[in-house]
């Protein structure tokens, strides 16, 4: 072995470790008798991995302990909580993630994780009281291909084991609170502050205790350090006076979707070290305990005029955990806890715990429940409960491409415009969640294409499950109770068709309303600011989806691609890049993005939205579209005569005749067996919104008194040019007369109740509709009569 790895391990023997010696970038032995096996000097070979078990009498009275400082962003704090040693190591992206102490007694170990993260370790024995725990030390390569070096190589410091633990309990403490707030976040500021003192205080810690970490926690996440200690002591008083405080849950509010994990968490670590008999009443202690241990569950909070118990119920779909909140009646409450342990008062009879929490001044309480996302108009009072929860990732730069891909090609068919204006659809969702948009994408496409995909799991469970609802049933939105809307930023419409013109209003006021009046089983409506976007989903064609009216603004129409239809490899491998860092690097991107907001005030003219359109147009629409497209601008030309009256020229329909063909084209082509209406005062009231709207001031009307070569006005309609005919009709229809394909099955779709022909009787129909257009020019639909 070379000099220097000799040097370190006589400095071990000396220091009376018991080694242990593996391969290279392991981070332990794989040898199952290794705990009580001995490892000399003489049996390390070049390039192996050293460890030192942990637990060992290495001296009379002391037994060898490791801090483990998993977390890097806390060490740079580490000294304000555990006493000096001279003895530590890292590597170069943490040079100091050991700490070696010891204890006048081995102690079971102990790990304090958050989110699937390793804050620290506190490392002796297992909990059998065996060794069984070993750290690797200088000379090793780290599986991360880094070094192991000695940071300091002098005397162990030594410490009681209960003031080891405890050291290492409120350095846990200080990185729990401060990853939940986030390093540089400055989002720990004053009320948070406030409910992090009186928590930490009632779970029994020290004044100074909770001044140090709440120092430590204010100056990783950038806030003001130096207020820390009068908001503490400020609370100290409070409590002492018996005056009212904030706890364990306004912390969890302030902190957002990680809160409640890290409160529980917390409450567990302080637990261990705590002594419920020092200091404070054994049974006072007891009770606030219980007490705050219901504040994670229910609390008071004002409905409108109603005054009620909130409760946050746990929910999961499977990928997501989140919590909702449903309320109840005083009387209700106090019925769910009627088993619950009453509570013993001095010479009176003992009192129900529900009762008790009620009066309690450490019961839970806030004026009002709000959510305040950014773009919200909601201000966010000292005493209201923050409903809003955020994002499921922290937004972090990264690559997205596969997903942005997926967008253009697959939802939006690679139209570049639309996929450009979908990102702008989904950065302002990202970036002003609180701010309720004022389009809704329609999304339609067959069965395992994609469109679930993008609208749920990479939209939806983008978000906190509180906010982002996926629902097959319309009631749910537009019916009597619609609490799912309440805190909600997204909702997907998964296949709930909007087929009346009542449900499409309904849907268009949620879309435009400022508020959303939020009405709940048995407690007061209440008004809510909104910030509802809306997804529709459909397998159907874009008729069945909705009707729309022709000057529809609102609904923004895509045609999924079907490239990609049950491509399970395909969705799967962009599922495990959203799991692994796309989500975060999407989010990023989005609240970069430079958002066109304008152009998300008025969906654009898609062709599924045409089709959408053509679907709910009447068959007199239909009628008067076939006459036009067959007949065209030159043989509309050809129908100009002079007015008698001023010489002007007009167009005249004879009504008698165009009646009669409207008919016909509803018998025979569409095959209705009862006509809809006289046909002629059918024909009369779509010339009506056709030409005479308000506000209408062209030079002509379709039923001036004007006489035409001695024909009398009540026989005919007149008609303007063509270029002004286009135009009225599209705005009549939604639709223009240039660029529609239009197939038998969209004519027949058009009379309400008729089933869609055969190839054969589709034939039959297009060889009469051609006849009855060929009459029509032939004798005197639209044509103009010869002069008398």
């Amino acid at each position: 072995m070379n000099a220097a790895a000799h040097d370190l391990l006589t400095r071990y023997r000396d220091l009376g470790f018991e080694l242990v010696f593996y391969s290279a970038r392991r981070k332990g032995p794989t040898d199952d008798g290794w705990p009580s096996a001995e490892y000399r000097i003489d049996d390390y070979r070049e390039g192996q991995n050293v460890g030192v078990k942990t637990g060992v009498e290495i001296a009379p009275g002391k037994f060898l302990g490791d801090a483990d400082f998993d977390w890097a962003d806390g060490i740079p704090m580490v000294k304000r909580f555990f006493p000096s040693t001279a003895f530590g190591f890292g590597r170069e992206s943490k040079p100091l993630s050991h700490a070696f102490y010891t204890t006048e007694a081995p102690f079971t170990s102990l790990k304090f994780d958050l989110d699937n993260k390793t804050l620290l370790e506190l490392r002796s024995r297992k909990r059998d009281g065996t060794i069984g725990y070993q750290t690797m030390v200088p000379p090793s390569l780290h599986p991360s291909g880094e070094m192991v070096t000695m940071k300091m190589c002098d005397s162990l410091g030594h410490v009681e084991v209960k003031a080891f633990v405890r050291a290492g309990t409120l350095y846990a403490v200080f990185c729990a609170v401060t990853y939940c707030f986030g390093v540089g976040s400055q989002r720990f500021k004053h009320e948070p502050r406030l409910a992090f003192a009186g928590f930490l205080l009632d779970l029994g810690l020290e004044p100074d205790e909770v001044i140090t970490i709440g120092e430590c926690v204010a100056e990783l996440t950038g806030n003001t350090v130096a207020k820390v200690r009068g908001e503490v002591e400020s609370t100290v008083e409070r409590r002492t006076n018996g005056g009212a405080v904030t706890g364990g849950p306004h912390l969890a509010d302030a902190i957002g979707p990680k809160g409640k994990t890290a409160i529980t968490l917390i409450r567990k670590w302080v637990g261990r070290v705590v002594d419920a008999t020092e200091g404070t009443d054994r049974d006072e202690l007891a009770l606030l305990q219980r007490i705050e241990a219901l504040n994670e569950r229910f609390f008071i909070v004002d409905v409108g005029t109603d005054t009620v118990i909130g409760e946050e119920i746990e929910h999961s779909d499977g990928r997501r955990r989140w919590s909702e909140f449903a309320f109840r009646s005083f009387e209700d409450f106090k019925r769910k806890l009627v088993k619950e342990r009453p509570v013993p008062q001095k010479g009176r009879k003992p009192t129900a715990f529900a009762e008790l929490w009620l009066q309690h001044e450490r019961g839970r309480q806030y004026d009002r429940l709000v959510y305040a996302p950014p773009g919200s108009p909601v201000t966010v009072g000292s005493k209201d409960l923050q409903g809003w929860r955020g994002f499921t990732v922290e937004p972090a730069p990264g690559d997205w491409s596969p997903i942005e891909e997926f967008i253009l090609d697959i939802i939006c068919d690679g139209d570049k415009d639309l996929a450009s204006l979908t990102l702008d659809w989904m950065a302002a969702l990202a970036q002003k969640p609180g701010r309720h948009a004022e389009t809704a994408p329609v999304v339609i496409g067959g069965q395992g294409t994609g469109k679930n995909f993008w609208a749920e799991t990479v939209l939806a469970h983008s978000f906190d499950g509180r906010h982002a609802k996926v629902t097959t049933n319309t009631r749910q939105i537009v019916g009597e109770f619609n609490k799912l809307l309440s805190g909600t930023c997204l909702v997907v419409l998964n296949e709930a068709g909007l087929t009346t013109q009542a449900e499409v209003n309904a849907i268009k006021g949620l879309i435009t309303a400022p508020t959303v009046l939020i009405n709940r089983k048995g407690i007061d409506a209440v008004d809510e600011p909104s910030m509802l976007h809306f997804i529709f989903l459909s397998n159907a064609g874009p008729g069945s989806v909705m009707k729309i009216e022709p000057d529809d603004r609102r609904f923004i129409f895509y045609k999924v691609s079907e490239r990609r239809k049950e491509d399970i490899a395909y969705f799967a491998s962009l599922y495990r890049h959203l799991e692994n860092g796309g989500r975060a690097a999407m989010l990023d991107a989005l609240l970069r993005r430079d958002v066109n907001w304008d152009r998300l005030r008025i969906a654009p003219r898609t062709a599924p939205k045409q089709q959408a359109k053509r679907a709910n147009w009447s068959p007199v629409t239909w009628f008067l579209y076939l006459q036009m497209r067959e007949l065209g601008q030159d043989h509309w030309a050809n129908f100009e005569m002079k007015n008698d009256r001023d010489r002007t020229k007009v167009r005249r329909v004879v009504k008698a005749d165009l009646a009669r063909e409207y008919g016909f084209y509803l018998q025979h082509q569409l095959k209705a067996r009862d006509l809809p209406g006289d046909p002629q005062t059918v024909l009369q009231d779509a010339f009506r919104a056709m030409f005479a709207a308000d506000g209408d001031t062209a030079e002509w009307n379709f039923n001036r008194p004007v006489k035409v070569e001695g024909v009398a006005t009540r026989d005919f309609w007149t008609l303007p040019d063509w270029a002004d005919f286009k135009a009225r009709f599209a705005k009549f229809c939604g639709d223009s007369l240039d660029d529609l394909e239009i197939s038998d099955a969209e004519q027949q779709s058009a009379y309400e109740g008729e089933a869609v022909p055969t190839s054969k009787e589709a034939e039959e129909a297009e060889a009469r509709a051609k006849a009855a257009v060929g009459a029509l020019i032939g004798q005197s639909a639209l044509a103009v009569e010869e002069p008398m």
